[in-house]
């Protein structure tokens, strides 16, 4: 499970996932889940009220790879589940083991 906090500790949302062993490569794959917007864009954003996204871990020799796939998504209008979509993003964050600090 992946879970995210708020800066004042409340919980924001959190994930299931998998551990997966493919090609040599160990690899934590979430569910998808539903996230709130975030509070940069509470107040000016209208356009979109819900993130949905899957994160995916991949562990490496030195650290892992933290990959996220994210839809802003407009539940409050009525169409097609593609004509909802306001962006998709991919955000890649990489983290190394620090010998010393």
């Amino acid at each position: 499970m992946q879970t995210v906090w708020q800066v004042d500790d409340s919980p924001c949302y959190a994930g299931l996932g998998r551990w997966t062993k493919d090609n040599g490569v160990t690899e934590w794959t979430s569910n998808e889940t539903y996230r709130p917007l975030p509070r940069r864009e509470h107040t000016i954003r209208n356009d979109y009220d819900v993130i949905i996204g899957t994160n995916r871990h991949a562990l490496t020799a030195t650290g892992w790879v933290h990959e996220q796939d994210n839809i802003k998504f407009d539940s409050k209008t009525i169409l097609r589940w593609h004509a909802n979509w306001v962006n998709q993003y991919l955000g890649l964050f990489y983290f190394w083991h620090a010998i010393c600090f």
